[in-house]
């Protein structure tokens, strides 16, 4: 009982892997029914707040926007500053929809070559 009630005071961090109280992390309301109860961020407010502050720090370094995505190269969309995870070194200006298929392929070479090889094999 004890550790039941302890897993739902805390959660842990998606970036510093420490398990923290939950008012430690923001919470979102839920888009698929906002009726249930609202949902604590991946992220617990201090490493939130030092990304925020090292993406500032890019983003002062960085080149101007350029008028597409540095990926697919579509025009008047609203660009996002892409950076390494390891090295946070600004890498380019991308679309959302670029920046969270990079991401979700596992934000590296080897996720991009698997999704590149399935696409070849499969056509």
């Amino acid at each position: 009982m004890l550790l039941m009630e302890t897993s739902t005071l805390s959660k842990t961090c998606s970036k510093c892997g420490q398990n923290k109280l939950l008012k430690e992390y923001r919470f979102r309301q839920r888009s698929e029914d906002p009726s249930l109860p609202r949902k604590p961020y991946s992220q617990c407010k201090q490493c939130e707040h030092e990304q925020s502050y090292v993406l500032n720090e890019i983003k002062k370094e960085a080149p101007e926007q350029p008028k597409c995505c540095d990926c697919c190269g579509k025009q008047d969309v609203n660009l996002r500053l892409d950076h390494c995870h390891n090295s946070w070194k600004f890498r380019g200006w991308l679309c959302q929809n670029c920046n969270v298929g990079i991401s979700r392929l596992g934000d590296n070479i080897e996720g991009v070559t698997k999704a590149l090889n399935y696409l070849l094999e499969r056509r």
